[in-house]
């Protein structure tokens, strides 16, 4: 079965793009791996990387599995992500 943060993500605009509030709400999870998950459907629904600066940067200062989770997300987001 799809995780249904993950599905988002594939789904994509216009079609997800109702979900970007709960998404949002997600970035602040106190689990990395949702807060992760959701950075990367925002990512793909709407392409802004704003939004997700707070939350990567949270999760790569601390120095466990959570910045290896913002690290994947950087790397799906590419160059976009040093901004």
């Amino acid at each position: 079965a799809q995780d249904p943060v993950e599905a988002l993500g594939k789904i994509g605009a216009p079609a997800a793009s109702p979900a970007v509030p709960l998404l949002t709400r997600l970035l602040d999870s106190k689990s990395a791996r949702l807060a992760c998950k959701a950075a990367v459907a925002l990512w793909r629904i709407n392409q802004q990387v704003e939004p997700l600066l707070p939350t990567l940067k949270r999760l790569l200062e601390n120095m466990d599995s959570d910045a290896e989770c913002a690290c994947d997300v950087v790397a799906t987001i590419g160059p976009q992500a040093a901004s």
